[in-house]
């Protein structure tokens, strides 16, 4: 599907990635599978997740477009690494299963937080305060 959006839209579409070196987050996960928090150690040292972590800036945004032309960064921007890869959901068992090899042409921009938190319930508005968006 991205290679489809990249086609139709070009440099009008942004591809933002997330990355995190650890901490916990919210998946579908367990035998009968339900929304549940989960923690993860440190990102192993050859992932991007680690090098980004290794600025000792605990939250950033980087733009890869932005990289020099002929430089060492282009070219380890150029190279497949690993990186963290975690969606709806996740399986304590094979945590090693949840890490993907990508370049800087795999996405735009990438958001970086050291320590993840996982989403919290936005807390419900009271009856008074319900909107109905069906009236004309």
């Amino acid at each position: 599907m991205g290679s489809v959006l990249r086609q139709t839209y070009a440099r009008e579409m942004v591809v933002c990635a997330f990355s995190f070196y650890q901490g916990s987050f919210q998946a579908m996960g367990g035998l009968k599978p339900s929304l549940r928090d989960f923690i993860v150690g440190p990102s192993p040292a050859d992932t991007v997740d680690s090098t980004l972590a290794d600025t000792g800036l605990p939250l950033f945004v980087l733009d890869f477009r932005a990289a020099p032309g002929n430089s060492i960064v282009r070219e380890w921007l150029a190279t497949p690494h690993r990186m963290r890869s975690i969606g709806a959901v996740y399986n304590e068992l094979s945590r090693a299963s949840y890490f993907a090899f990508v370049t800087a042409s795999t996405f735009d921009v990438i958001f970086f937080v050291n320590r993840s938190t996982p989403a919290r319930e936005n807390r419900k508005l009271p009856h008074e305060m319900d909107i109905d968006f069906d009236r004309s």
